[in-house]
């Protein structure tokens, strides 16, 4: 399973990134406006599909709102949750730092490849 991480605080793909794995992106007005139209017109809830938002104290502090987040999605969509672990973290909005890399490799990710809004991480 491939699940994103979305600290781009306007991204503008959210509803297309959503149909392909389920998106956490972080709260803010635009993000908030695309979930809450998603939210009315989506069918159920799932582990592999959908949209959820989590709060943030700063949107534009891209790698800390990440560091963030990372535990709570591999706690609904990891081993304890779905029964295996997350194969690949689509992360956009932020690059790819040392501290990153060292907390994404405590899951078990050890391949990191870039993209041009972010990066992948897969184990």
């Amino acid at each position: 399973m491939t699940v994103a991480i979305v600290v781009d605080p306007v991204y503008p793909y959210l509803k297309e990134l959503s149909e392909e794995m389920h998106v956490w992106a972080v709260d803010t007005p635009a993000n908030r406006a695309t979930t809450e139209i998603l939210w009315k017109s989506a069918g159920p809830y799932s582990a592999y599909r959908g949209l959820t938002v989590f709060d943030v104290n700063d949107p534009a502090a891209t790698e800390k709102n990440c560091l963030g987040i990372i535990y709570v999605v591999d706690l609904h969509h990891g081993e304890l949750s779905t029964g295996s672990k997350i194969d690949a973290l689509q992360v956009v909005g932020t690059e790819l730092t040392e501290k990153l890399r060292e907390e994404l490799q405590t899951y078990g990710f050890a391949n990191f490849q870039p993209t041009k809004d972010g990066f992948v991480a897969s184990s």
